[in-house]
């Protein structure tokens, strides 16, 4: 989790629960600050005051199992309504990124707040209540709505109460407050959730204690609205050679928009050659990303040596430099300075956490979780070669026995991470078949997938193994218990790879008459589910009739005069 999404989950509000829970986050602005570097531990526990499984550690900060599986909870609302059956319908890459998002983002939200402990800040109940008054509570109000462009940085507090009632439906500052410190009350008296609690204030407060050491420096707040548009050659993935071959080609004098035109690796817009395009680069982008940096250095027609992007190697030219100060800049100053000191704070806060990732190394108490994280940076990077992250993924996933914790979200790792080792340009798919499939067959042992069985079941049919294929065949027969279109497919395609191994003599007369009786009664079963749908879609269509005769007719129009 960046700190823009620290910042846009607990600090930009709107009305409702969002708004009073950015302000309650908000509020603190005195928290203790200590420059030793280190952390006392954190731990998380259950309703019962039980220790909660960890999967592991960020410096002092554990980390538990049931985080993730709350982050992912979360995903599956945002992304499919809550719907988890859907979830399983979809392909097991889509599952596995939810899985890797969730643990990589919980290892995150460990980083920041061990960040925020290192600083000094303190989470426990008592300092927590300390720091949350009322005038604070009003303060925030005043910055946020200020700073989100809703009132004047000159606002009298009778405008600042108007604007809140618009807001939240007429409740005031007091009422938000108490309303606030009521739930505040609540979470921190149950034990599953007041971990959480101080695990987002705490970064929360850190940035707060940052942004009020910081004074306003106008020439630097100036300075950062200029804006670079650039133009950039792109190679995509890994191959720096490359890119510095083409920058040495530049330097000796070749036209570096006609260098674009021949080298980069973006896509042009329709009707225009690739040179045509110019990128805006914001400074605070630039003071936020160490690799952007060179670019302030430049002036226009100036271009930079290859610098690492997330997208590959970029050769960036300056074309031009624009200052942007918004024109009521002296008007509204005030506001202004504020969202400054509110960028550079987090700015700060960013880079602690940045020297924590160069220095601490997450420490993992159970290996499915190491190989998702690996998992979700390897996935990460744009290579055309096997990234050292996914193989190391894949051998952690594959060492997870049946029964260790977390050895199901183990055999999805293993699954994804190995297709992506399969997919590599210039792979070995003969050589890698067997791990292939023992990397389907172990994932299967969990989730139940047609198209994944019956590469497994192929691959049994061509070594000859047909009691295995068949009885694959009978467990995917058993399983499709859906009698939608979908089902029906996955009915056909079953029958069609029994016909397939009949083909190759590998079915036994006894076997056959298994397997027919087996399709009877999926048969069966399949009519049973078509009459309940057409008695349910009789009963709705009678409804429909009966409601529509309930509504009251128009008053027909009179006749005209003759």
């Amino acid at each position: 989790m960046s700190i823009s999404t620290v910042r846009e989950k607990f600090f930009e509000g709107g009305c409702g629960k969002s708004f009073l829970l950015f302000l309650s986050i908000a509020m603190v602005v005195t928290m203790g600050y200590s420059s030793c570097g280190k952390s006392a531990k954190f731990s998380a526990t259950d309703a019962k005051g039980q220790k909660l499984a960890t999967f592991a550690t960020v410096g002092n900060v554990e980390l538990p199992v049931a985080w993730v599986e709350k982050a992912q909870e979360q995903m599956v609302q945002q992304q499919l309504g809550g719907n988890t059956q859907l979830l399983d319908q979809l392909p097991p890459t889509f599952a596995v990124s939810l899985q890797t998002q969730a643990v990589t983002q919980v290892i995150e939200q460990g980083y920041m707040l061990e960040a925020a402990l290192q600083s000094g800040v303190k989470i426990d109940e008592e300092s927590i209540k300390k720091e949350i008054t009322e005038e604070k509570f009003r303060k925030s109000v005043r910055d946020q709505l200020t700073m989100g462009g809703q009132l004047k940085s000159t606002a009298t507090d009778a405008e600042v109460d108007a604007k809140v009632k618009e807001l939240t439906q007429g409740k005031t500052i007091p009422d938000l407050y108490k309303a606030q410190m009521a739930e505040f009350e609540k979470k921190l008296q149950d034990p599953a959730e007041k971990p959480l609690l101080q695990a987002q204030f705490g970064p929360a407060a850190a940035i707060e204690q940052i942004k009020n050491s910081i004074k306003p420096d106008e020439a630097k707040v100036k300075e950062s609205f200029k804006q670079y548009d650039v133009k950039r050659i792109l190679i995509k993935g890994s191959d720096e050679a490359k890119a510095k071959k083409i920058y040495d080609e530049v330097k000796a004098g070749k036209n570096f928009e006609a260098a674009i035109d021949q080298y980069s690796e973006e896509v042009a817009e329709a009707g225009k050659k690739k040179s045509d395009r110019t990128m805006p680069v914001p400074m605070t982008a630039i003071e936020r990303s160490a690799d952007l940096k060179p670019i302030a250095a430049l002036q226009p027609n100036g271009y930079t040596e290859p610098l690492k992007t997330p997208d590959g190697f970029s050769i960036f030219k300056v074309v031009g430099i624009k200052a942007n100060v918004p024109a009521d800049f002296d008007k509204d100053k005030a506001k202004y300075l504020n969202q400054w000191v509110v960028a550079e704070a987090q700015s700060q806060f960013q880079k602690k956490i940045d020297d924590l990732k160069k220095s601490t190394q997450p420490k993992f108490e159970l290996k499915a979780f190491e190989a998702a994280y690996a998992l979700g940076k390897g996935m990460m990077e744009q290579s055309d070669k096997v990234s050292p992250e996914i193989q190391k993924a894949y051998d952690l996933a594959k060492g997870v026995a049946k029964d260790e914790p977390g050895a199901e979200l183990a055999a999805t790792v293993a699954l994804a991470a190995f297709q992506k080792i399969y997919d590599t340009p210039g792979a070995d798919k003969a050589k890698l078949k067997a791990d292939r499939i023992a990397s389907v067959a172990k994932y299967l042992e969990f989730k139940d997938n047609w198209d994944l069985r019956k590469e497994v079941i192929t691959d049994l049919k061509d070594q000859k193994k047909g009691d295995d294929a068949y009885n694959q065949l009978l467990i995917a027969l058993d399983k499709n218990t859906k009698y939608d279109a979908n089902g029906q497919r996955v009915y056909s395609d079953i029958a069609a790879s029994f016909k397939e191994l009949q083909t190759a003599s590998l079915v036994k007369a006894e076997q056959e008459k298994e397997f027919r009786g087996r399709q009877e009664e999926w048969q069966k079963a399949k009519a049973d589910y078509d009459k309940t749908e057409a008695e349910l879609a009789k009963q709705q269509k009678e409804e429909e009739a009966r409601q529509k005769a309930a509504q009251p007719k128009a008053p027909s129009a009179p006749a005209p005069k003759k």
